[in-house]
């Protein structure tokens, strides 16, 4: 097959959403199919760099897409305009590539959010595009978690109800064949909307390149609970959630340590709130951790903490279980399509930290032992991915 992967976000070292657009087209060229990228031109250097210096492996195309300067300003908050504009740019050199050698397959797998769709209309190609969030919102009892970051929250609803009613949404989503939603939060989004789509179906995003090293043993030692936290220190990441339940959850008997590996504006105030706890001898902020350095803190923890208040996938869940480490997490946006009770101590959405506290103040050796990751582990290598995506790529080239 002929592949033309569009990934906004595509690159070997760095963020979540880079990864999506890295593994799976490079899963595709191994596969043996004919695969191009169309990313964009700052990323020219990273790509290009890391292929001179691994020759060995077998990599797709790549065409690069300059940002523009209105969408290159928009940043932090407004990830979701610049996403928006970008997308929207490449229709001329679609149908330019597109009539020079036709597609059989065009799918669009970053930016993870539903509100940045290319147009695909009348381009000869089967179209899919996913899987994608945001239709998710952080619950109304977290907000004070966010702090000054609630107008956020705001601004992206307003953002999502402005663009479902959009007719060029419209036109462009009866465009494509095949919708994938990261999370059930997105999909009744869409349901509660009317948005018609031609088809969809439930996907996570996240994925695993498989290189990890084999999965070190899980076993509470002399007592204390070993608590890994890694990503972005922001409000929405819920690192505040995690503190006020480990200092509830120390109150009440539990021998915990606390390893916090990210970094971001929110970590001044983290470690002030940790010190009014009386926590502080039993949280480490690590700060930014090197990729290669992180695998050794997967090995040393019991159990990954991911309280996010709102999530479209989690790639912690990822590194998680390719480590073979089970998450405490709430069972609600992408967690609820990957995690069950043989790899997470899942709790209800909205939970507060009490209930984190109570399920921390469950765990144990026992609870360890009983956890099985490899199914989940096989369905989140990104080669296995692929192959479930040819098979929809086959359905619809069959149609």
């Amino acid at each position: 097959m002929r592949i033309l992967y569009v990934a906004l976000s595509c690159g070997p070292n760095l963020g979540s959403e880079d990864a999506i657009g890295w593994h799976l087209p490079i899963a595709a060229a191994k596969a043996g199919h004919d695969v191009t990228v169309l990313t964009r031109e700052d990323k020219r250097e990273e790509i290009q760099t890391f292929i001179e210096s691994h020759p060995a492996q077998i990599y797709p195309r790549f065409v690069y897409v300059p940002l523009g300067k209105l969408a290159g300003l928009c940043k932090g908050p407004l990830y979701s305009v610049r996403a928006i504009l970008w997308c929207r740019s490449i229709r001329p050199l679609l149908e330019r590539i597109c009539a020079e050698a036709p597609f059989d397959i065009i799918h669009q797998i970053t930016p993870v959010e539903f509100r940045a769709l290319a147009d695909y209309s009348g381009l000869n190609a089967r179209t899919v595009v996913g899987p994608v969030g945001g239709g998710e919102y952080a619950p109304r009892q977290y907000r004070r978690y966010l702090k000054g970051e609630w107008h956020v929250e705001l601004f992206r609803r307003v953002l999502n109800e402005v663009c479902v009613r959009c007719s060029g949404f419209k036109k462009r989503v009866k465009a494509i064949d095949f919708i994938y939603f990261a999370n059930r939060e997105t999909e009744r989004f869409f349901e509660d909307r009317s948005v018609e789509v031609e088809s969809f179906g439930l996907k996570t995003e996240i994925g695993i390149d498989g290189e990890a090293e084999g999965p070190a043993p899980n076993s509470i030692e002399v007592g204390e609970l070993r608590i890994l936290f890694v990503g972005r220190l922001v409000p929405r990441k819920g690192v505040e959630l995690l503190l006020e339940a480990c200092a509830k959850a120390n109150a009440a008997g539990l021998n915990f340590h606390l390893k916090i590996c990210g970094d971001g504006k929110s970590r001044a105030g983290q470690e002030l709130l940790a010190k009014n706890l009386g926590i502080t001898d039993r949280v480490e902020f690590e700060g930014r951790v090197n990729r290669d350095r992180l695998a050794e803190f997967y090995r040393w923890a019991n159990i990954v903490a991911m309280p996010s208040l709102r999530e479209t996938g989690g790639a912690v869940i990822a590194e998680a279980i390719s480590h073979h480490r089970p998450l405490i997490c709430a069972d609600s946006f992408g967690a609820s399509l990957i995690l069950d009770s043989k790899t997470a101590v899942l709790l209800s959405p909205g939970s507060g930290s009490d209930e984190y506290a109570q399920a921390l103040l469950g765990i144990t050796n026992e609870l360890l032992d009983d956890l099985n990751f490899d199914e989940v582990e096989s369905e989140l290598i990104w080669d296995n991915k692929f192959n479930y995506y040819r098979t929809l790529y086959k359905s619809l080239l069959a149609d």
